[in-house]
């Protein structure tokens, strides 16, 4: 063979060795719903698995509303990073009351967010949070109603994604009555347990990759390197809840759009 021949499949194996090599690079906008039992490490953890490259950042903190995020000056290398297309994929999360409570501020922040993302041309990707429990130690559907309600409109309004994750909560907790193995709240009816945030990671996966999150790893190594994950029954079931949820979210959000397109004629 000759010397050209040889050069030519070199440069065939480095394009190949970059193609692969190359990472899909998401950063996660939120609060301590993002931060908990270390989604973002999960999230990538699973990806990994699974096959796809990817580097999952995180910028949080406890309680913040993504309207601190968008003018506090700390962040602004953060939205300075996004503009520039340091990322593929920017996910949202609100904090969890506000699309419900103040559904008018969480759409005007999401859609200045969804703006601001597509400049760097990312892809946005909403995080629809859970229902807290109520006094009674169920969950508050007066609030899972009006979060989704927030949610998909921002979705709808803004050609943004939709991970339906208080969605695929909700079925599971249907399912299971919030009974052990399946409780998905802390103690504090707020924040997530394990097998909460896996459900997180499952829809978020489901629709970055646009692939069935059903058959992902249960297990997963936290900071400290230990082994820790889910068995796999309950791994089965919330993959099956993501995945549902996922469909439904898909369907309700075609119905909407005919109904606008409708609307318009």
């Amino acid at each position: 063979m000759t010397c050209a021949y040889h050069i030519f499949l070199l440069a065939l194996l480095l394009l190949s060795s970059q193609v692969r090599a190359e990472s899909t690079r998401i950063l996660l906008l939120g609060n301590s719903y993002s931060f908990y039992n270390e989604l973002p490490s999960i999230l990538q953890q699973l990806a990994r698995k699974a096959g796809h490259n990817c580097q999952v950042d995180i910028i949080a903190e406890p309680g913040i509303h993504l309207s601190s995020l968008y003018h506090m000056e700390e962040f602004a290398e953060t939205r300075n990073k996004i503009q520039q297309g340091k990322y593929h994929w920017v996910i949202l999360q609100e904090q969890s009351q506000l699309p419900s409570y103040s559904p008018e501020e969480s759409l005007n922040y999401i859609s200045k967010w969804c703006q601001l993302i597509m400049r760097g041309k990312a892809q946005p990707l909403l995080y629809a949070t859970w229902a807290h429990l109520d006094e009674k130690g169920k969950l508050d559907l007066a609030m899972h109603r009006d979060t989704c309600n927030t949610y998909y409109k921002a979705t709808l309004s803004n050609n943004a994604k939709l991970a339906p994750v208080g969605e695929a909560w909700k079925l599971l907790n249907d399912r299971y009555k919030a009974r052990a193995p399946y409780t998905l709240h802390l103690n504090d009816g707020s924040h997530p347990s394990p097998l909460g945030s896996y459900i997180a990671a499952c829809c978020l996966y489901a629709q970055i990759y646009q692939k069935s999150p059903v058959g992902l790893s249960n297990k997963w190594k936290n900071k400290n390197g230990a082994t820790v994950g889910l068995t796999a029954a309950q791994a089965r079931n919330a993959q099956q809840a993501a995945l549902s949820a996922c469909k439904k979210s898909a369907a309700r959000l075609k119905a909407m759009r005919q109904r606008a397109s409708q609307d318009q004629l």
